[in-house]
């Protein structure tokens, strides 16, 4: 084998990687999300506080990753072609195709399952999909936007001292959990892949 040959398939797996950890970090920071929200939540609705921003950014947090990949899903479905069994004679119809337009979800779902992955039971071991993680990303960069909105309202005024940080605390800890998360799971696959453990 070419040694450019092997410096191209050691830089695919090597992306291959990143993107399942980044996945697999997502999937954590998401939850850690959402249990640091509902921590805030609860009590903040037994005391009396102004607890609706916490549970508007918590619903956006666990339902946009599932409306993501249900938008783009259904439109990357309609981008795929029926095959024909029989062959059109003369009298036949043939419907012309339509222009395929380049939307925002058709970007995102054109390359779904397409391209061969160099580490198919890599994948297939932590569930990760190209729309999954795009959903997921999508999401959580929104999340991290709400709660950076909700600490500059500066609407908890009252009360206890730390409720005052809790925006900037959650976001500090779900963005420093997928950079974490992301390197520990780069190592750990790594360290896998040399060991036979995927």
């Amino acid at each position: 084998m070419n040694t450019n040959e092997t410096k191209m398939e050691r830089k695919k797996i090597n992306h291959e990687i990143h993107l399942v950890s980044n996945y697999r970090a997502l999937l954590i920071a998401k939850h850690i999300g959402t249990l640091l929200l509902i921590l805030y939540f609860v009590p903040a609705a037994i005391t009396g506080f102004d607890e609706s921003p916490a549970l508007y950014i918590l619903l956006l947090h666990n339902i946009l990753p599932a409306m993501f990949y249900l938008l783009f899903t259904n439109n990357s479905k309609s981008h795929t072609k029926n095959p024909r069994i029989l062959k059109p004679s003369a009298y036949d119809e043939v419907k012309e195709e339509p222009k395929k337009t380049h939307t925002l979800s058709f970007i995102f779902a054109k390359e779904m399952e397409a391209d061969t992955p160099m580490l198919p039971q890599l994948k297939k071991k932590y569930q990760y999909s190209r729309l999954k993680y795009q959903s997921n990303s999508i999401s959580f960069l929104l999340t991290c936007f709400f709660l950076y909105l909700w600490q500059q309202q500066d609407l908890i005024q009252n009360g206890f001292y730390l409720y005052q940080y809790a925006p900037v605390v959650i976001l500090a800890v779900i963005v420093l959990t997928r950079f974490i998360c992301i390197i520990f799971y780069e190592c750990y696959i790594h360290y896998s892949l040399r060991f036979g453990g995927v």
